[in-house]
């Protein structure tokens, strides 16, 4: 990345190498295989369409880690707050499937991306047990048929505690919502005055379908009310008006 940087302002890069780790009472390292991606600089390339860009940032990152599971069929990815000395602290989390760590991602410390050389920019970092991820990767695709029906969407914006994971809150709202709800999207986040001190407020859009007869609202807001009464029970959450 510190060469690249020489030359442009934008590197999207990765590695599938091995690591060398001692091995107690033995001569020889082990040589587990890893991935490695690194992204800084401007989100977009320049181009006749935008000369600017929002720098890529923690979630650009992650967003890479999700597609990259979606296209394995890796199912049961969660991520939460870590420390590590290579990142800035806040923003480095490890990743886990079914409970079991397979890496480490998030923003390199400015002290550790300053003995490289590299500008003074963001520099985002992600390490995979590349055999983890392959052993959970599932590669067979399974669909079902596109519902006729109509969607219903519904906004829920809950308050919770400053440190709960959104990511936690999204997959309690899946594992609750039932057949009937296909789709879950946060859309804001805030902090501020209005919900106080130590909390945030998550909103999210939910969409209801049936693969069969067409919902009411009140279905869809009684699907609502049963995945809010599940929040409550496991994060304290409360609804906000």
């Amino acid at each position: 990345m510190a060469y690249n940087l020489r030359f442009t302002p934008r590197v999207a890069i990765f590695e599938v190498a091995c690591v060398y780790l001692p091995v107690e009472d033995q001569a020889l390292p082990a040589q587990p295989r890893r991935l490695s991606v690194a992204l800084t600089g401007p989100r977009e390339a320049r181009s006749w369409l935008t000369n600017t860009s929002a720098p890529m940032d923690f979630y650009d990152l992650k967003g890479v880690i999700e597609t990259l599971c979606a296209h394995l069929g890796v199912k049961g990815a969660s991520y939460a707050p870590t420390q590590h000395p290579t990142f800035h602290p806040g923003r480095v989390a490890n990743i886990k499937i079914d409970q079991n760590e397979i890496g480490v991602f998030g923003e390199v410390h400015p002290v550790v991306r300053s003995q490289f050389d590299i500008p003074d920019q963001a520099v985002m970092l992600l390490e995979l047990d590349l055999e983890k991820l392959l052993a959970a990767a599932n590669r067979v695709w399974r669909f079902q048929p596109i519902s006729r029906m109509p969607a219903l969407n519904l906004d829920l914006a809950v308050v919770v505690g400053q440190d709960t994971p959104a990511d936690a809150v999204e997959a309690t709202i899946r594992e609750s919502g039932g057949a009937l709800l296909v789709d879950v999207v946060l859309f804001d986040v805030y902090r501020g005055g209005q919900v106080g001190a130590g909390k945030k407020s998550l909103a999210y859009s939910l969409t209801f379908q049936s693969p069969d007869k067409t919902l009411t609202s009140e279905q869809a807001v009684k699907q609502r009310d049963r995945i809010m009464k599940q929040l409550a029970k496991s994060f304290g959450a409360e609804m906000r008006g």
